[in-house]
């Protein structure tokens, strides 16, 4: 038995649940392209092809496929021999690549699901089924948050960077009072002259009215006061004759 370099062809299929409808395909294939075909360029792991499955009106699936060269393999008589030991190292494989597909590096290692494997000739084909839940991953990869953002999953933001300044910050004096003036308003020497004026020109017809009133009453009893007089002539004349 020796150890020689195969290539592991695999096909991850990505099964995503909703409660909304499915987006297109389009949408769905075009943020694929935008993202993996940048975020897969080393020189081991390649992108490959993808396509989109719609499964019902709230799901639909991802079909991704990988391949992966210069993988450690054990052989015997120029054919592969599928030990335990070489299925562990393909596995850890394929966790390594579906975590860089769907995590940040950051972002916490889960339990993926194992591969089915097929052996021919030199090359081992992998096929993945797994089923996104949001739980597993606390930190997408740009790749999964194009795809949740088209399917409408994306719930959460990147907060943005703050910067802490370290200028201190100006202090300003208040050396003048504050402006009375009101927003589309009168300003407050203009009020001071239009409310006196207001009452008065309510005052004054009130003041006429009462004069008026006054004038009548005192005039009332000027003629009652020179009736009483006259009277009081003509009694007292009356009173001389007799």
């Amino acid at each position: 038995m020796r150890t020689q370099f195969g290539t592991v062809v695999v096909f991850v299929k990505l099964i995503f649940k909703l409660k909304t409808p499915v987006p297109t395909e389009d949408d769905v294939l075009g943020a694929i392209k935008k993202q993996l075909s940048r975020q897969f360029r080393t020189t081991q792991t390649t992108f490959q092809n993808a396509t989109y499955i719609k499964l019902t009106d709230t799901s639909y699936a991802i079909n991704l496929g990988f391949k992966i060269t210069n993988v450690t393999l054990e052989s015997l008589s120029n054919r592969l021999t599928f030990t335990n030991e070489t299925y562990i190292k393909i596995q850890d494989s394929i966790n390594s690549l579906l975590h860089n597909l769907l995590s940040e590096p950051e972002g916490k290692q889960f339990q993926f699901p194992n591969a089915d494997f097929i052996v021919d000739g030199t090359e081992i084909r992998a096929n993945v089924l797994y089923v996104f839940k949001e739980d597993d991953v606390n930190h997408p990869s740009s790749f999964l948050q194009e795809v949740l953002k088209v399917s409408g999953l994306l719930t959460t933001t990147v907060a943005p960077t703050t910067t802490t300044s370290t200028t201190p910050l100006h202090t300003l004096l208040l050396t003048t009072p504050f402006n009375t003036t009101s927003v589309g308003g009168f300003p407050g020497w203009a009020l001071a002259i239009i409310i006196p004026c207001g009452i008065a020109i309510i005052l004054v017809p009130l003041w006429i009215l009462l004069c008026c009133m006054l004038c009548g009453c005192c005039a009332a009893v000027r003629r009652r006061w020179h009736r009483r007089r006259s009277y009081n002539v003509q009694y007292t004349t009356r009173n001389g004759l007799f």
